[in-house]
């Protein structure tokens, strides 16, 4: 019972931080109440909710880890010289004070995350990228990286100085989540 309020309240949690991003992505001028999805259907806040209680009614299915070896045993250490690079940050190229960046699989984070982006003109994945990311020192078969995927993803915003992008926002794995303000 409690795993499944747990994945309940993940989910709806999940929702409102989806919703919020979208609202503070796409200026008041260019937001629609509804969007068109991949498939060209409209849908809306009430479609989303409805999704996530039927998704959370259902038993949970624990997913399966697509980790090599290398990236499942990581340490600490390991896992922070993996950093995004910030010439590949989403919505870099967009007119909005925001950008986002990803966390990239290993250590305890053995899921990927699907991350779509909705904007007026629909629903887009946004795919896994291994050239987002800057590995350091690590050594490891790079070709093992095409199949691994997102743990989550950080919002950024100059909060504290202009042009200077902090993060005020972070999703990771199934239960990190935070928000920080200015200072």
């Amino acid at each position: 019972m409690i795993d499944r309020l747990a994945h309940t309240v993940r989910s709806s949690l999940l929702v409102g931080c989806i919703s919020l991003l979208t609202a503070c992505a796409v200026p008041p001028t260019q937001s629609a109440p509804a969007a068109p999805a991949a498939n060209g259907k409209v849908f809306s806040l009430d479609d989303v909710t409805a999704r996530a209680r039927e998704l959370a009614a259902r038993p949970y299915v624990a997913p399966a880890s697509n980790l090599p070896p290398f990236f499942g045993t990581m340490q600490f250490a390991d896992y922070m010289q993996i950093q995004p690079r910030s010439d590949r940050f989403e919505w870099r190229d967009l007119p909005t004070p925001f950008r986002l960046n990803f966390y990239h699989q290993g250590m305890q984070f053995n899921f990927p995350v699907r991350i779509n982006e909705i904007t007026d003109a629909g629903v887009r994945e946004i795919r896994y990228e291994p050239d987002r990311f800057d590995f350091g020192k690590l050594n490891f078969d790079r070709e093992a990286t095409r199949q691994l995927g997102y743990a989550g993803f950080r919002v950024l915003y100059p909060v504290n100085q202009a042009g200077k992008y902090d993060e005020v926002m972070s999703l990771l794995g199934a239960s990190y989540f935070r928000v920080i303000g200015k200072g």
